[in-house]
């Protein structure tokens, strides 16, 4: 008796194992094939891919709440739906008005899986890039990218900042006066003569005040130890510029070589660049584009204005000459995307040209920057450059006539792969 009571707690357990193992199952797939945010233009209506029994439930009363079951209206927005699987119907969500809501999906009509947020826009058009820039970028204060031992006047060694100042610290003041650049920050140091100064520094959030005292070297000169960038260049490529003249590069943000933080951007400006060799990708050695930037008034081209995790964003300075014989493109959303043929926009022997890509998997939901693999399937820019080196992040990706990212990164490995962002993610950073 007792051996066919636990017999049927186990089955019972089990049970439950497997409903549950079900249910996220489905949680998973849908996860998996639906964007957590949908992009509409007002009018457009999506099919949700769901081959699953799903219905869907428009939440109105409280747009970040979740699973609750609401009329069909939305804050801000009329989102429309069209059936369920449930019943045996596809699920279509058409956003009437320019605005947010949200829908949530249910397994059954009774397990709550997820929700989506919907974000209907006017219908946008961007001016495709492709052509190499010049880029140029003051710290937003000075960036301590580490510290280190110094000679003594009598030979011995020390670090007088051990301890005491991080790599990716930013120094603001010197005694409470305000500095900007390295030059500044030697010469409060040196007319210290070994007098106890106090560095104003912002660490990650925080505003903090440090005391360091200066060491004399053996070429007299006092100094801290502390190693510093106030500034940083380099070459990528332009994405798209919008009407307005704001326009996207990059597709990831730049960071500091020695200590792989974001760097934090004072002001910045943009230039033209000029490709004089194509230093060919091969596995385990990524390649490059080696260029040159002529920083002058002739060259300039804008400023930026920002440099995030999603690219480097600022305005053109003339965006009519900019844009002249140039036509436009409509913006594709993630949800549009499809896996198979696309193309990206470069420039290699000084020409841009559109070479051909396959998409090999998108990543609905991803918070980074690698929104989707991409494998470079074009005879001449394999031949040419290997596939994706460095210096093509920014290159747009088209697929079916519509404008849907960027390149991001390459794959050291196997420089034919790489990855691409969103276009929605970039133009999010760009308002």
């Amino acid at each position: 008796m007792k051996s066919r009571k636990n017999y049927r707690i186990f089955l019972i357990c089990w049970l439950i194992i497997a409903v549950l193992m079900f249910v996220f199952y489905f949680y998973y797939l849908i996860n998996k094939n639906i964007p957590q945010i949908i992009y509409l233009t007002k009018g457009e209506k999506y099919r949700l891919n769901i081959e699953m029994p799903v219905s869907a439930d428009i939440n109105s009363e409280d747009i970040e709440a979740s699973y609750n079951i609401a009329p069909k209206a939305a804050n801000n927005i009329e989102i429309k739906t069209y059936g369920s699987k449930f019943s045996g119907e596809d699920i279509v969500v058409s956003g009437e008005n320019v605005g947010t809501g949200r829908i949530n999906l249910k397994l059954f009509g009774i397990f709550a899986l997820t929700d989506v947020e919907v974000r209907v826009t006017e219908k946008l058009d961007v001016y495709p890039g492709g052509q190499p820039i010049g880029i140029y970028l003051d710290t937003d204060g000075i960036m301590i990218i580490g510290s280190g031992e110094i000679i003594l006047s009598d030979g011995s060694k020390a670090e007088p900042a051990y301890g005491i100042v991080n790599a990716g610290d930013y120094i603001l003041a010197v005694n409470g006066d305000s500095i900007s650049s390295k030059e500044e920050l030697t010469q409060y140091i040196a007319q210290s003569e070994g007098r106890e100064v106090v560095l104003t520094l912002r660490r990650k959030e925080s505003i903090i005040n440090v005391k360091v005292k200066p060491l004399r070297c053996n070429d007299g000169c006092y100094r801290t130890g502390i190693w510093v960038r106030d500034n940083t260049q380099g070459i990528g490529t332009l994405t798209f510029v919008l009407e307005d003249s704001r326009f996207a590069a990059l597709g990831h943000g730049i960071s500091d070589v020695d200590t792989s933080q974001l760097i934090e951007v004072d002001k910045g400006a943009l230039y033209d660049a000029c490709i004089f060799e194509i230093i060919k990708g091969e596995n385990g050695k990524p390649g490059s584009l080696v260029g040159s930037i002529d920083y002058s008034e002739k060259t300039f081209e804008g400023y930026i204005l920002a440099n995030t995790n999603e690219g480097v964003f600022g305005s053109i300075k003339d965006v009519s000459a900019f844009i002249k014989d140039k036509k436009t493109l409509p913006v594709g959303y993630s949800q549009n995307v499809n896996k198979g043929k696309a193309y990206i926009v470069c420039c290699i022997d000084g020409y841009m040209k559109k070479f051909e890509i396959d998409i090999e998997k998108i990543d609905f939901n991803s918070k980074s920057n690698k929104n989707m693999v991409i494998r470079v399937v074009d005879n001449e820019l394999l031949n040419t450059t290997g596939g994706i080196i460095q210096g093509m992040s920014g290159s747009p990706i088209i697929q079916d006539g519509k404008m849907i990212g960027a390149v991001t990164h390459v794959m050291v490995n196997d420089p034919s792969r790489g990855y691409g962002i969103f276009i929605e993610k970039m133009l999010e950073s760009c308002e």
